[in-house]
């Protein structure tokens, strides 16, 4: 388990168990797994005389394909993140510069995909506003500290172990400003990174905030409205000029301003009105501090502050 440095070397396969120091480490499950590397539950067993300490952790090991599809590691992006209870704590990484590199987290639970395709957010506005209520709360303290994500989507948002709070994951790609093209999720893209990715002629554009708070604005549409997901990245290219595949995305947003004139005031009306400001130009867009005042504003008789998200899910 030593190399010829005397670095430890760890057996990530599923099902591996080995004993390093103290510890007994144990591979529970892989969490998943792509080209960017893979990441698994990790159980570790601290033997100590006053008696034995478990503890559970999540570990990415990195790495991607040379155009010949050989692997290869991805170097450490060094952020400073802040101390957040809206992020996944980062413990510390391993970077023997051989054979692995790896980042150890703090464990989180299932992501939010499954809930935003499983129509709750949408039913049940209680859990709507406190779920997005930590999803907007945590963009909003990278984006004080003048870090953009730039690639938000549900699968990047987790559960706490305990179920209580939403936590931003997948961090490494964060940046400050920029005008070079960020790795990004295409179907949750603002339209400048869009444009970014695609046009040369686009090269001199500086991306900010305002594209993670289209990306929010996505979600918060899809959550709110059951929107396809084609459907989003369709009216997203379509705001970029490009011909539409899915063309039960043409005039969406359209459609959806003239309905929202038809709605009396009320608290459906008020988030409506906030996805379409945060899907506007860029330069029109609100900023996360703002969006966060408006949502509790809008939510204000409904006691955020004093709500959690397990007492929600099976409420209205």
């Amino acid at each position: 388990m030593l190399d010829d440095n005397g670095t430890f070397l760890i057996d990530l396969s599923k099902g591996a168990s080995q004993k390093i120091g103290p510890y007994k480490v144990d591979v529970e499950a892989v969490l998943g797994e792509g080209s960017f590397g893979g990441v698994y539950r990790v159980k570790v067993l601290e033997e100590s005389e006053s008696g034995d300490i478990v503890h559970y952790y999540a570990i990415k090991k990195h790495k991607t394909l040379k155009p010949t599809g050989e692997p290869i590691e991805v170097q450490f992006q060094s952020l400073n993140f802040p101390d957040s209870p809206y992020f996944i704590r980062k413990y510390g990484h391993i970077d023997d510069g051989k054979h692995q590199k790896i980042e150890i987290f703090e464990l989180g639970g299932k992501d939010l995909s499954e809930l935003f395709q499983s129509g709750v957010l949408a039913s049940k506005p209680g859990a709507r506003a406190v779920v997005f209520r930590d999803m907007f709360h945590g963009v909003w303290r990278m984006h004080k500290d003048s870090f953009i994500h730039w690639d938000l989507k549900p699968e990047n948002f987790v559960f706490s172990l305990d179920g209580n709070t939403i936590k931003i994951i997948d961090l490494a790609g964060a940046s400050r400003k920029t005008t070079d093209a960020p790795l990004a999720t295409r179907a949750w893209s603002a339209p400048e990174v869009i444009h970014k990715t695609d046009r040369l002629n686009y090269k001199d554009v500086i991306l900010d905030e305002a594209a993670d708070v289209y990306s929010m604005g996505l979600m918060l549409f899809r959550a709110k409205m059951g929107v396809k997901v084609d459907d989003l990245q369709s009216l997203t290219e379509k705001c970029c000029g490009m011909k539409v595949v899915h063309k039960s995305a043409e005039g969406l947003l359209q459609k959806t301003r003239a309905y929202v004139e038809t709605l009396e005031d009320g608290i459906h009306k008020k988030e409506m009105l906030l996805i379409l400001d945060m899907l506007a130009e860029k330069s029109a867009r609100p900023s996360m501090e703002a969006i966060v005042k408006r949502w509790d504003r809008i939510h204000q008789g409904f006691g955020m502050a004093n709500r959690i998200i397990s007492d929600l899910l099976s409420v209205n």
